[in-house]
């Protein structure tokens, strides 16, 4: 299992990151939290291929990389 941690700004994307992911089967929603303009959200992927997937699609779409990576 990978944990892969992002943290982006609320005002940029909303949450159109986190609802593309809601609609994969693949993934797990650990953790979505909106402070002030900062979104932290935390995704459990079951694979280093699943994961190097979401994190291709998310800085394609997004421009966003992960900011930790834990293996679990």
């Amino acid at each position: 299992m990978i944990e892969l941690h992002f943290s982006y700004s609320f005002t940029l994307f909303g949450s159109k990151p986190k609802r593309e992911i809601e609609k994969l089967d693949d993934y797990k929603i650990l953790f979505y939290g909106v402070s002030d303009d900062k979104v932290e959200l935390i995704v459990l992927c079951p694979t280093r291929d699943i994961s190097e997937k979401l994190k291709q699609f998310l800085a394609i779409a997004y421009e966003i990389l992960p900011k930790k990576e834990l293996t679990k």
